[in-house]
């Protein structure tokens, strides 16, 4: 039965899902870096590797909404479905860290951690990428949830909308 429109339109509207994967994307970035700066909240190793991979995804989106009408555009939502894949798989590792294993437990963040601080965009722009903080370090919910949970969410979302943009034709 043929209604008109289309019955979901975030799955029929390529260029609408790139555009919430890029607001997912953009929104995570700056909101981490808003609350290091008026909260105070150090960065982790891990959460250092999350906002590397959500200015990826964020990259990869805008590419694959310019690109919409292109052969190159399955390039894009294919690399886009890859870093949103590592996105969540950073994410469940820092979500294993903080509440997986026992409390006293660092994460191995030394060798990451320098290797980072070591990267050019730690030196260009340290308050957006240097790693200060540990893994475990508790911070005060947001609505109810850990910061970790909710990066896991956006990561999980991003994920979602680049497996659509993947498998449509």
């Amino acid at each position: 039965m043929d209604i008109g429109y289309p019955m979901n339109l975030f799955t029929s509207i390529p260029i609408l899902q790139s555009l919430v994967i890029a607001f997912v994307s953009f929104f995570g970035f700056i909101f981490a870096i808003f609350l290091q700066i008026t909260a105070g909240y150090l960065p982790c190793p891990l959460c250092i590797m999350q906002r590397y991979s959500y200015g990826v995804i964020f990259l990869l989106a805008l590419c694959a909404i310019y690109w919409y009408q292109n052969t190159k555009v399955k390039i894009m939502h294919f690399f886009l479905l890859l870093v949103s894949l590592i996105s969540v798989c950073i994410a469940l590792a820092h979500l294993y860290i903080r509440y997986g294993k026992a409390p006293s437990q660092e994460c191995i963040a030394d060798p990451l951690e320098l290797a980072l601080n070591s990267f050019w965009f730690a030196k260009w722009f340290p308050t957006m990428f240097s790693s200060l903080g540990s893994c475990v370090d508790i911070s005060p919910p947001i609505l109810g949830l850990d910061i970790i949970i909710w990066s896991a969410l956006g990561s999980g979302t991003m994920l979602v909308f680049s497996v659509f943009l993947f498998i449509k034709k």
